[in-house]
């Protein structure tokens, strides 16, 4: 059995040995940014008596109107414990089911680990991640891509969209506006607040490591990603488009233009984030690309005290008032302090 203890994160920010690599979400610039805007409390569990660099895994401890819960990590599409294999991570979550005996856990592996289910943890979600490949000449990434991400591609130059990186609050602006109505409209749900989008700007964009990336038809933006880097991987950190221009394919553009900066730039790979598995479309979409699956797979332990008829209850209301608020006669800024307000419930 190992030997482990808990350390706050700040504990680490010194050493220099981690958060390198490709891990975006254990990143310094990451958890900072995810601190300033909700103000979670971040700890890591390592092993006693040995370097940081040996072994790492990084929770936030969340203590609200669902009661008290860890979470590896919030707003996070997955984890990636840092040198750590599959039976230290069952010794991890055993540690802190006995340490925090009557918290819920939740942890969002980029993995299958159906030894957890042996402890008490249970799947809840299963998704995919995409990684593209992007080494090679640009013909071998080209040719990498499907016939319908080709077609794609020369049916939105035909038809005159142009793309643009535009790292300043404007492009975060046109890129939220679009993310908004895509939320509102297609999944009628709050939109992530503006101002977690603009700590970007500070915390990646300004540093070197990231890009607005915005598709215009005309001078009208129809399509926009917000794109990070870290190590030597990019980062898909989220793509929104207007479904009323999606016939004429932007997103086939806009992510072939990153596709081939990532290239030129000798990035290895574009991982292009979490698919739920019956996002059937989005999957395929992904495929087109040349993406490759991997399986993610979110553990929760529930402890006996805890009160999962209370937590249903919480949710209906949650999902009720959402509902309300994105009905299309509802004044925007009234929509995006309902974000600011209530978005931090969704972790």
């Amino acid at each position: 059995m190992e030997n482990w203890k808990i350390e706050p994160i700040e504990a680490f920010f010194k050493e220099d040995c981690l958060f390198k690599g490709n891990n975006l979400f254990y990143s310094r610039e990451w958890i900072s940014l995810i601190t300033e805007e909700y103000g979670f409390n971040f700890k890591a569990v390592v092993k006693e008596d040995t370097h940081p660099e040996d072994s790492l895994l990084i929770f936030a401890e969340v203590d609200d109107i669902f009661g008290k819960r860890l979470v590896s990590l919030p707003f996070s599409d997955y984890t990636e414990p840092f040198a750590l294999d599959d039976l230290e991570i069952v010794s991890i979550l055993s540690f802190l089911k006995e340490k925090y005996y009557d918290w819920t856990i939740t942890f969002k592996f980029h993995g299958q680990l159906e030894e957890l289910e042996k402890i008490n943890y249970t799947n809840i979600r299963q998704a995919v991640c995409h990684r593209v490949n992007l080494r090679g000449s640009v013909d071998e990434l080209w040719n990498r891509t499907s016939h319908a991400f080709k077609k794609g591609v020369k049916k939105a130059q035909r038809n005159q969209v142009r793309v643009e990186i535009i790292n300043t609050d404007k492009g975060i602006e046109m890129f939220h506006r679009l993310l908004t109505n895509l939320r509102r409209k297609k999944f009628h749900i709050l939109p992530q607040p503006k101002s977690f989008y603009l700590s970007f700007i500070k915390n990646f964009i300004n540093k070197g490591q990231g890009n607005v990336w915005v598709a215009f038809m005309d001078d009208k933006p129809i399509a926009s990603a917000l794109i990070l880097n870290n190590g030597s991987a990019l980062f898909d950190k989220m793509g929104v488009s207007d479904e009323e221009y999606l016939e004429f394919r932007p997103n086939n553009l806009l992510l072939w233009e990153i596709m081939k900066s990532g290239n030129q730039q000798a990035f290895e790979y574009l991982d292009m984030g979490l698919s739920q598995i019956n996002y059937t479309g989005l999957i395929r979409f992904k495929d087109s690309m040349g993406g490759v699956q991997t399986p993610i797979n979110y553990y929760r332990y529930t402890p006996e005290c805890y009160d999962i008829e209370r937590e249903g209850k919480i949710k209906n209301l949650l999902s009720g008032v959402t509902g309300l608020l994105v009905r299309p006669e509802i004044p925007d800024e009234v929509v995006q302090e309902a974000g600011n307000l209530l978005y931090k419930y969704f972790c």
